[in-house]
């Protein structure tokens, strides 16, 4: 999907790529989740107390680590001194996003282009929801709108007297819009709709049209409730749908909860919604020019959304303005897999429908004797530009590799046919060629590249550029191609050495380790493990690259900060390649697991300056988190060109929270905005003082000139009020307390440096126990004697 909202343009702009709709997850993944669930803390009050002295040794650290001196520069310095978080680079602050109450999950945020609102999800109900899931399938939604004091929550959902079983699906935080699926309490519990919601605390709902068929023995009566059923499993899912959800592609997978028109034989149908109040969705896949015809079927063995969801592209199969659908015709009676568009098809499409076959072989002469498929790459935001690759030879210039296997993702994918024996070739598909060149659709293809490709990396958004991997001489290379050259050129000598197979990166069919970024592509940003792939890089472990097309430039980023730990080559841990896993074309085991929508934000700026990541090895002496293998969150970034930028730690480098898969600060789902002065970190750690939900996760803004000024009522002169706000370590500030919208704390001065935070009795109370708890893991007696000695005197005798 692509948001159209312009950002503010003191924040910079950025078109929002075209995405995808993640289908809601099942109830075995929610409790096999590992990250949804309450956490517990310990030893919190020893954490504050090593936050207070990490911040007194701050600026010797920083200065050791080369962390720019720009203290007096910073707009926001005197809160950043007064909350101990002034170590963090570009004048960034700590801001709580997320609610302080939150039941005992997790919420996930999801931020605006220009930063200054995003969209949290999750199972909490705070205080002021109107509605709320009665089920684990069903989720929370709330806007959060950054003000000049605090972010202001708003609830999104309904209340349930309006619908129930609500489950949010997709978002877009620059438009405040919404897709759900839910159902009236007037209906049966198996009955299930898809709604779009307008922006605004008011927004109201368009129902778009219903989403199963229900079986004939299940219940009809009313039921304000739902649970799980035979139409909670089988129902049509939404894959891919325009940013404003005027139009929605939805996908069926159980030829038994098949619409009545569709005569589909196989397991895979593709329908669209267009408009509102539908009474049911359209065939995708028909070889009609008549809007939302049945027949002809294009494949009557069926159809799936670009290559298919099961591990397949989705990239921009939906067009920004709906009007252009890819789709992929299943292998059927000896006919292999073939991809196809669907252009105007909707019943609100303003031109005639028409079907058009893109995979349609291209050669003027003989082009092999067999024929095998066609898989769907990605195409440009605009549906003019369309990438395929295939073993088949379908132009003139290309290689016949069709001994060497197939290139279907369900059969085996480029990445994993024979060596030597052609492979895949890589093919652009122009309806944009000048002149009269493609007055036909075979006219239009052309060869990217010929023989031994194993898998297109990334795609630009309007298609000028696509990178790939291919073969040379046994190695894997990476490539860029560039339309209006129609030239490629080297970008990356990979290799298939390290602890796994780089080769095996490729595997995954367009669910690599990449992004790409700017509009044009320019910028690459790619997850490898080839030791001397830049002259700083001596390790085997994955390491995070970036590189510019237009100057050639390759730089590691995921480097130490300051040179740290042999410039990160002694880290114990390497990057994780799902950690910038591309989240355009997700379906659901994306990086952050969690709902994909419009406006998920990349790890990486538009301007391609900016990159955010998470890491297990320690790239900073401040990261005392990977002492026990948690991860931290870093910045690179630079202001001139790659080979200048430099690592900072964006985290608190702490992690307090124990019993749980992951520890660690990580990035929440949409993570940067289009100029990466917003990132948004999940961490168990509280960065501010209205952080008091026991160590839950939240969702913070490490935000370029960020921070509050701290309220009156958390500060005070007298010495017996408890530590100094200039020791409390790198992140105090205040929280988003406003839950309902009203009575967000006021605008207040910033209070001096020396000025102390309040701790009142039954706080001292709290810190003590916590205190004591984390004593009594040391073994040693005398050891421990001493630490809960040294506890009581500190918070027992505080406040006398």
């Amino acid at each position: 999907m692509t948001s159209q909202a312009a950002p503010a343009a003191s924040k910079g702009a950025r078109r929002t790529p075209r995405r995808q709709v993640h289908p809601p997850r099942g109830l075995g993944d929610r409790l096999t989740s590992g990250r949804h669930r309450s956490r517990t803390t310990l030893d919190r009050a020893a954490t504050r107390t090593a936050k207070a002295l990490l911040a007194a040794s701050i600026s010797l650290l920083t200065v050791g680590l080369g962390v720019p001196a720009t203290q007096a520069a910073c707009p926001n310095e005197a809160v950043r001194l007064e909350q101990g978080f002034n170590h963090l680079p570009d004048c960034r602050g700590y801001e709580q996003v997320s609610p302080p109450y939150k039941e005992g999950y997790e919420d996930k945020g999801f931020i605006s282009s220009d930063g200054t609102k995003a969209i949290l999800e999750g199972s909490s109900i705070v205080a002021g929801t109107p509605g709320t899931s009665e089920n684990v399938l069903g989720s929370d939604g709330y806007l959060d709108q950054r003000t000049p004091t605090g972010w202001k929550l708003t609830p999104l959902n309904a209340p349930l007297s309006e619908f129930v079983l609500q489950t949010l699906i997709a978002k877009e935080p620059d438009s405040g819009m919404t897709l759900w699926v839910q159902h009236l309490p007037s209906q049966s519990q198996a009955a299930k709709g898809l709604y779009a919601r307008e922006p605004g605390a008011d927004g109201k709902y368009k129902y778009l049209g219903p989403l199963n068929v229900p079986y004939a023995e299940e219940p009809k009566e009313p039921a304000d409730w739902g649970e799980g059923t035979k139409s909670e499993k089988y129902y049509d899912k939404p894959l891919a749908a325009t940013a404003d959800y005027s139009h929605v592609v939805l996908q069926d997978s159980s030829s038994s909860q098949f619409w009545g028109f569709d005569k589909t034989t196989g397991v895979f149908s593709v329908y669209e919604y267009s408009g509102v109040n539908n009474e049911h969705p359209v065939l995708v896949g028909v070889n009609s020019p008549i809007k939302g015809a049945d027949e002809p079927l294009v494949d009557t063995c069926g159809t799936q959304l670009g290559s298919g969801e099961r591990g397949g592209s989705l990239y921009n199969s939906i067009s920004a303005d709906g009007e252009s659908v890819f789709f992929t015709a299943l292998a059927c009676e000896g006919v292999p897999e073939e991809v196809w568009m669907r252009r105007h098809g909707a019943l609100s499409a303003p031109g005639p429908a028409e079907t058009i076959e893109i995979s349609a072989s291209g050669c003027t002469v003989a082009c092999g004797a067999q024929a095998s498929g066609v898989e769907f790459e990605g195409a440009s935001e605009n549906g003019s530009i369309i990438y395929m690759t295939s073993t088949q030879k379908l132009t003139n210039d290309a290689v016949d590799g069709t001994e060497s296997g197939g290139a279907a993702v369900e059969e085996s994918s480029c990445a994993h046919t024979a060596e030597g024996l052609g492979g895949c070739n890589l093919y652009v598909f122009d309806f944009d060629r000048p002149g009269a060149e493609c007055q036909q659709a075979h006219q239009c293809l052309s060869l990217v590249a010929g023989g031994e490709v194993l898998g297109v990396a990334g795609i630009a958004e309007d298609g000028q550029r696509v990178y790939y991997v291919k073969r040379v001489g046994g190695t894997p290379e990476l490539f860029v191609w560039d339309k209006a050259s129609g030239e490629s050129k080297l970008a990356a000598v990979l290799s298939y050495t390290g602890e796994e197979e780089e080769e095996a990166i490729w595997r995954r069919p367009f669910r690599h380790p990449v992004e790409v970024t700017g509009e044009d592509g320019r910028y690459l940003l790619f997850v490898s493990q080839t030791p001397g792939l830049t002259p700083d890089d001596h390790t085997s472990k994955p390491q995070l690259f970036e590189y510019d097309a237009l100057t050639g430039e390759l730089v590691r980023v995921s480097k130490g900060e300051g040179g740290y730990n042999e410039d990160g080559n002694a880290a114990k841990f390497g990057v994780s390649p799902e950690s910038i896993e591309t989240f355009a074309t997700l379906l659901g085991e994306g990086g952050a697991g969690d709902f994909k929508s419009g406006t998920d934000r990349l790890n990486i700026s538009s301007d391609g300056r900016t990159v955010l990541f998470k890491d297990k090895g320690r790239l900073s002496a401040l990261a005392s988190s990977a002492e026990k293998n948690c991860t931290s969150v870093y910045e690179f970034r630079t202001t001139g060109l790659l080979s200048e930028g430099a690592v900072h730690l964006v985290s608190d480098g702490l992690d307090t929270a124990a019993f749980r898969q992951l520890c660690g600060s990580l990035l929440a789902g949409g993570p940067v905005d289009a100029t990466g002065d917003d990132v948004l970190i999940e961490t168990a750690d509280s960065l501010v003082p209205g952080d008091t939900d026991g160590g839950q996760e939240d969702v913070y803004d490490a935000r370029v000139n960020g921070g509050f000024a701290l309220p009156p009522s958390m500060l005070c002169s007298e010495p017996e009020c408890g530590i100094p706000a200039t020791s409390a370590g790198p992140a105090v500030a205040p929280a988003s307390t406003s839950l309902t919208g009203p009575g967000n704390l006021p605008a207040t001065p910033v209070a001096p440096a020396t000025a102390k935070l309040k701790t009142t009795p039954p706080a001292r109370a709290h810190q003590l126990a916590k205190a004591l708890r984390a004593c009594r893991k040391d073994h040693n007696k005398h050891k421990r004697k001493i630490c809960e000695t040294r506890a009581r005197k500190k918070f027992e005798t505080a406040g006398k």
